[in-house]
């Protein structure tokens, strides 16, 4: 069973309207403020929990640049776009040949390179803040847009004389999706640094018909960011 369909990870993703709906929107957004923008650049590291990937591990870098405009206190609109850079995942296949004067055999590297790109809207809800002006926010993004693109290489071979049998082949998907991140804000050197914990859904569509030994991924990532 994949991790989008599991019952914990979908509970995650109702922590902040769980915390809408046990205030009222208007008192808990407090009184109206200045209007105030910041924007935050952040970059970490990023992993794939979906477990229908079992035959790889793949990690990627992150970047990310997220917008945020405040006209309240405690509930501010934010703009996010993600680009995740992949380390590559390996795995191996094989190929045949019918020319008797070769092995009948050999088997294959290949790699596995999967480029994440979202962009998404939603609200970045202040769920704490302590005596030091240190806050835990939650970013609530229900409405993504979400691409996952594939790139699959094998190590060289002789291509003339051997077949590989249902290779891996490039996939790429795009569609809707939500984001949830956690995150916390404090300030060094009089700069707003946000350390945060982030996770998507991945994209809501197949593979297709053609069997790939490989899933479309589920991202956690853990990123430090400053902003400004």
């Amino acid at each position: 069973m994949s991790t989008i369909r599991s019952i914990p990870f979908f509970i995650f993703f109702l922590l902040p309207l769980t915390i809408l709906a046990q205030n009222d929107l208007t008192s808990f957004a407090k009184k109206k403020q200045k209007p105030r923008s910041i924007t935050t650049i952040a970059t970490g590291i990023g992993i794939d929990i979906n477990s229908d990937n079992q035959n790889y591990t793949f990690t990627y870098i992150p970047i990310t640049v997220t917008w945020v405009k405040a006209s309240y206190e405690n509930i501010a609109f934010i703009a996010k776009a993600e680009l995740g850079i992949p380390f590559g995942a390996s795995g191996s296949d094989s190929a045949y040949t019918l020319n008797p004067s070769l092995p009948s055999s050999i088997s294959l590297k290949k790699k596995i390179a999967p480029y994440l790109f979202s962009l998404g809207i939603g609200l970045r809800i202040n769920v704490l803040e302590n005596k030091k002006k240190q806050h835990l926010l939650v970013d609530f993004l229900p409405l993504e847009i979400f691409s996952q693109n594939f790139n699959v290489s094998y190590s060289n071979y002789d291509k003339s004389n051997y077949d590989i049998i249902n290779p891996d082949v490039d996939l790429n998907r795009t569609s809707l999706a939500i984001g949830l991140d956690i995150a916390w804000q404090t300030t060094v050197f009089k700069k707003n640094v946000f350390v945060t914990l982030g996770v998507q859904t991945p994209v809501f569509t197949g593979t297709g018909d053609y069997e790939l030994s490989y899933k479309l991924i589920t991202p956690l990532q853990l990123t430090f960011g400053y902003g400004f």
